[in-house]
Protein backbone atom coordinates (compact mmCIF):
# COMPACT_ATOMS: atom_id res chain seq x y z
CA UNK A 1 0.00 0.00 0.00
CA UNK A 2 1.22 3.48 -0.86
CA UNK A 3 1.62 5.89 2.02
CA UNK A 4 -0.72 8.87 2.00
CA UNK A 5 2.36 11.06 2.44
CA UNK A 6 3.85 9.58 -0.74
CA UNK A 7 0.94 11.07 -2.69
CA UNK A 8 1.79 14.64 -1.65
CA UNK A 9 3.53 16.47 -4.50
CA UNK A 10 4.02 19.88 -2.91
CA UNK A 11 6.58 21.05 -0.33
CA UNK A 12 6.09 19.65 3.16
CA UNK A 13 7.01 21.16 6.51
CA UNK A 14 6.89 18.84 9.53
CA UNK A 15 7.46 19.93 13.12
CA UNK A 16 7.47 18.41 16.57
CA UNK A 17 7.59 20.01 19.97
CA UNK A 18 10.94 19.29 21.60
CA UNK A 19 9.26 17.83 24.69
CA UNK A 20 6.50 16.01 22.77
CA UNK A 21 5.39 13.18 25.07
CA UNK A 22 3.19 11.65 22.36
CA UNK A 23 6.12 10.71 20.11
CA UNK A 24 6.75 6.98 19.95
CA UNK A 25 10.41 7.31 18.90
CA UNK A 26 13.15 9.92 19.12
CA UNK A 27 12.03 13.05 17.29
CA UNK A 28 14.82 13.18 14.68
CA UNK A 29 14.09 9.53 13.84
CA UNK A 30 10.35 10.20 13.58
CA UNK A 31 10.97 13.10 11.20
CA UNK A 32 13.33 10.92 9.13
CA UNK A 33 10.63 8.24 8.84
CA UNK A 34 8.10 10.81 7.65
CA UNK A 35 10.60 12.25 5.17
CA UNK A 36 11.40 8.79 3.81
CA UNK A 37 7.72 8.35 2.92
CA UNK A 38 7.42 11.76 1.22
CA UNK A 39 8.86 10.51 -2.05
CA UNK A 40 7.00 12.95 -4.32
CA UNK A 41 7.46 16.12 -2.28
CA UNK A 42 9.91 18.41 -4.07
CA UNK A 43 11.01 19.75 -0.69
CA UNK A 44 10.73 18.38 2.84
CA UNK A 45 11.80 20.53 5.78
CA UNK A 46 11.59 19.85 9.47
CA UNK A 47 11.82 21.62 12.79
CA UNK A 48 11.90 20.66 16.42
CA UNK A 49 10.51 23.48 18.53
CA UNK A 50 12.65 23.28 21.66
CA UNK A 51 10.81 23.11 25.00
CA UNK A 52 7.43 22.85 23.24
CA UNK A 53 5.03 20.07 24.25
CA UNK A 54 2.87 18.09 21.83
CA UNK A 55 0.26 20.89 21.90
CA UNK A 56 2.90 23.64 21.46
CA UNK A 57 1.20 25.33 24.45
CA UNK A 58 3.39 28.22 25.52
CA UNK A 59 5.44 27.97 22.32
CA UNK A 60 2.82 29.11 19.82
CA UNK A 61 4.78 32.19 18.74
CA UNK A 62 7.94 30.18 18.12
CA UNK A 63 5.95 27.67 16.04
CA UNK A 64 4.23 30.42 14.03
CA UNK A 65 7.53 32.24 13.46
CA UNK A 66 9.14 29.00 12.28
CA UNK A 67 6.30 28.25 9.86
CA UNK A 68 6.33 31.82 8.51
CA UNK A 69 10.10 31.60 7.98
CA UNK A 70 9.56 28.34 6.07
CA UNK A 71 6.82 29.84 3.89
CA UNK A 72 8.95 32.84 3.03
Amino acid sequence: ATSVIAKIAIPIFAAFGGTDDAAIMPLPEALAVIKSKAKNAPRFDTAIIEKAPHSYFGSEKKLVDTVIDWIN
